[in-house]
This record gives structure tokens, C-alpha cells and sequence, in this order.
């Protein structure tokens, strides 16, 4: 699966709370560019219990790559694994992985997140060539919030909080803010946790 969105429209925060309520895992990518940092990324992940596969030289050097990652993820059968970011992922090499994982390992649950671009695009819009051809993921893609749902999404936050903002106030932050859910958040945040006043966020 894959959740696509603009910049601030919640998708991080809807796969982290995601992930952490199926027991998952999530990993973020951001900077990774080959399958080397994948693993990488994939073995330092808090609750992932792969400490005897290291990625050193002699690892490298006996096995190939594709079947060190073949292995992390055959081990991850059953689980939910995000990755946020994705499309910072240029290796070609990447797809082919997919590809035998959608073949080999049908309990493994992948959500993918990202800026529509490189490998994501590649994934969503396979081409004959591609390894994915036939093997499109499934897509959700989040958008801002209208300004009724907004101003509803800011007063449920405040009052789960016990706080009663003005009206004058949530009007003024939706309308400057949009309906963005990452900068609502961001204010409701502000105001609730951090004790901010309106003019001070």
C-alpha cells in the first residue's frame, strides 16, 4: 500500500500510530539512496530482533545484498512494515526486491509514504519493463481538511484537553493555516501541550 499526500497532511503520523497499534514496525528512509542503508535502516529499528545479520564486509563479500534483504524480510512475515520516505530510494535493485517479496512473502504487509516521485512513481505507474508491471500497490492518498472539518478537528483536540478557545481564535488558525492536519497539530500542540497563547504560535 502506498499513502501519498502534500507536505503537513498527516501521513507520517497516520502510519506511525498505524504501525504502532498493529505491533509494527516503521522505518523512515529519508537520505537513504540503495539497499545497503535499506537494511541498515531495517536492523536498527527498535523491537526488530535481527542481531545476528550484520552488514559488514564479510556479510557483503559471502552473500548477495538482494538475498541479505530477501532474509530481513522473510523474518518480518506477519508484520506491518512502513516505510516513510521511500521515494529518497533510487536503486534500481529496489523494484526487483519488491517484486520477489510480492511473489515469495504473501503475509508481509508494506506501506510505503512519500512525495509522488522517483521509485514511487515507479511503483505506482510500472511500465512493461518494470519488475512491478502487474503488481501495482494499493492507494490512499490524504488531503487537507475543509475549513468546517478543520475547525472541528481543533475543537475536539482542545477539548480532549478540557481547554475552550475562543471561536474567534480556531477561525483565525484555520484560516491561516489551511487545512493542512500537520500544522493544526502543530498548533493544537502548541496551545495544549506547550501552554502557548493564541498570538504566540
Amino acid at each position: 500500500m502506498v499513502v501519498l499526500g502534500r507536505r503537513m497532511t498527516g501521513k507520517t503520523s497516520l502510519v506511525k500510530t498505524f504501525a504502532r497499534e498493529k505491533s509494527g514496525l516503521y522505518v523512515s528512509l529519508m537520505g537513504v539512496k540503495n539497499l545497503v542503508g535499506l537494511a541498515e535502516a531495517l536492523l536498527q529499528s527498535p523491537g526488530l530482533e535481527l542481531k545476528e545479520l550484520e552488514l559488514g564486509p564479510a556479510t557483503l563479500l559471502r552473500l548477495k545484498l538482494t538475498k541479505t534483504m530477501e532474509n530481513i524480510f522473510s523474518r518480518l512475515e506477519g508484520k506491518v512494515v512502513v516505510l516513510d520516505e521511500v521515494q529518497e530510494l533510487v536503486s534500481p535493485a529496489f523494484l526487483k526486491l519488491l517484486k520477489t517479496m510480492w511473489d515469495t512473502s504473501r503475509g508481509l504487509r508494506l506501506i510505503f509514504t512519500g512525495s509522488y516521485a522517483g521509485v514511487l512513481k515507479r511503483m505506482l505507474e510500472p511500465g512493461k519493463g518494470s519488475p512491478l508491471y502487474g503488481r501495482q500497490p494499493a492507494r490512499i492518498e490524504l488531503k487537507p481538511f475543509n475549513k468546517d472539518l478543520a475547525e472541528e478537528f481543533l475543537r475536539l483536540g482542545f477539548a480532549e484537553y478540557r481547554m475552550s478557545p475562543r471561536e474567534s481564535e480556531i477561525r483565525e488558525a484555520v484560516e491561516r493555516l489551511g487545512g493542512a492536519v500537520g500544522w493544526l497539530t502543530y498548533y493544537g500542540n502548541s496551545r495544549c501541550v506547550r501552554r502557548m497563547g493564541h498570538e504566540g504560535v
